[in-house]
């Protein structure tokens, strides 16, 4: 799959995980940076340590683009939070139809889902720690 990488005047928070769809925009849909070994083994995100299951490593394990679909498997809400994230929020564990499971932040509005529902990443617009507006990828509903 091939993916367009944002332009300098819509930032993406973490470009080495995530890759929009198209032009960089709050919800564009996106791509996952991760990674496939000779094996078949298929992981997010991506490392050039080596192959968890096989140990493979060197040319063996290369990156690989994956598709951000996938089934929400859980999800808990947050009430109180230690870091930089204002609580609540709520992190979901998602099976991706690629094979590895990935927990990450949904949307907003997006807390009540239910176990089993389709979900894909989209962007949305997020701040760093020193305030800059940036992109940043959530799980929502499959539209």
């Amino acid at each position: 799959m091939q993916s367009q990488e944002s332009n300098a005047s819509d930032p993406l928070l973490k470009p080495t995980l995530y890759a929009p769809v198209g032009n960089a925009r709050p919800g564009a849909r996106c791509l996952l940076k991760g990674g496939a070994c000779a094996c078949g083994y298929v992981f997010f995100p991506f490392q050039a340590f080596g192959c968890e299951r096989c140990g493979r490593s060197g040319n063996d394990v290369q990156p690989s683009t994956l598709s951000s679909h996938g089934v929400l498997i859980a999800r808990v809400e947050v009430h109180v939070h230690q870091g930089l994230r204002t609580a609540p929020f709520v992190i979901g564990a998602i099976q991706l139809d690629a094979g590895p499971v990935v927990r990450t932040l949904l949307l907003e509005d997006q807390g009540t889902l239910p176990a089993g529902c389709e979900v894909e990443a989209v962007l949305t617009d997020a701040q760093t720690a020193q305030g800059a507006q940036v992109l940043d990828l959530r799980f929502a509903a499959r539209s």
